[in-house]
């Protein structure tokens, strides 16, 4: 899945499951009102079990049933424009105009949630429409001034948009915060490119060292409807050198077994699972070790073997010195 798939399916878990059935549940209690109200739960619970599972066409035909009786539900919206959205990325792109309306809809029916707000500047920023995308992402961080990863593609938007005073001062906030470890690495990679972008060499210098300088966390990734999955196999130690996308453990559900693959390059300096743990979205696989600190110890190992290789020959049999 791409990454902004993976975006959108943290803010769906994250947003939006625990309130879609308020209204509903706070209906009139009526005989027939409430075998109504739980038929149309029953049609949202299966829109979003589709969602999770990846069938976003039969998830769109769900919420769009809902819909039909309760057209001002922003949640009900946003979660139909998630639909759409993912469709979009995995199926069919012409998709996404119909996630970007259920998104305006919902930011219409309430303007103060920030959660559609970004997802249709995600959606803009897809199409590279920089500067829609932009306008929908400064109402999302006025809603929510601490979300860092709607502040980190207000910086992008902007970057792109060529509006330089916006990306460095979402760029600033940014550096002012204190962030997941992959987020901060991120942010330090962006740093360099939009230093570059106004000709601060020095500045773009320093994020980009401090970029590859990162010990890099490399987490299990959104695997669809699953936790607890078991590892299986662990395919790589401590001191082990990887590459972008070499596999590092696999893990297996009922239905299949999966290599997760390291989304960075690098030597291993800790691995966090062993096989027979069970594990879930965001669970740590391994840290990836700084280059730096990878090459200090490089050296340092070379400077123990070549003392032990003196001590050897200083003390063999025979040996006059």
């Amino acid at each position: 899945m791409t990454k902004i798939t993976v975006l959108l399916m943290a803010v769906f878990f994250a947003g939006c499951s625990n309130v879609a059935n308020t209204e509903y549940m706070t209906s009139s209690s009526s005989g027939v009102q409430r075998e109504a109200i739980s038929k149309k739960m029953r049609i949202l619970n299966k829109g979003k079990s589709n969602l999770k599972i990846g069938d976003y066409s039969a998830a769109s035909d769900n919420f769009n049933e809902v819909l039909r009786g309760n057209i001002s539900n922003a949640t009900f919206q946003t979660l139909n424009g998630m639909a759409y959205h993912m469709e979009a990325i995995e199926n069919d792109a012409e998709q996404i105009n119909l996630a970007e309306q259920g998104y305006e809809l919902a930011a219409k029916f309430d303007p103060s949630d920030w959660v559609p707000l970004y997802l249709n500047g995600l959606a803009k920023l897809s199409q590279k429409r920089y500067n829609a995308a932009k306008l929908n992402l400064i109402k999302a961080v006025t809603r929510d001034w601490k979300n860092d990863r709607a502040m980190f593609s207000l910086m992008a938007a902007a970057y792109y948009d060529t509006d330089f005073v916006l990306a460095l001062k979402s760029l600033s906030v940014l550096q002012g915060r204190v962030l997941e470890p992959n987020l901060a690495i991120e942010v330090e990679r962006a740093c360099a490119i939009i230093k570059m972008a106004v000709n601060d060499r020095l500045s773009s210098n320093q994020c980009l060292q401090n970029y590859k300088m990162s010990d890099k966390e490399i987490k299990i990734p959104n695997i669809g409807d699953f936790k607890d999955v078991e590892v299986i196999e662990v395919l790589v130690s401590s001191g082990q050198s990887v590459l972008t996308n070499d596999p590092l453990i696999t893990i297996e559900s009922d239905k299949s077994s999966v290599e997760i693959p390291s989304s960075f390059e690098g030597k291993v300096k800790s691995v966090s699972v062993k096989v027979g743990d069970k594990v879930s979205e965001g669970d740590i696989i391994l840290i990836l070790e700084n280059s730096r600190e990878a090459k200090k110890n490089t050296q340092e190992q070379s400077e123990i073997v070549k003392e032990e290789k003196n001590f050897q020959t200083e003390n063999e049999p025979g040996c006059d010195c």
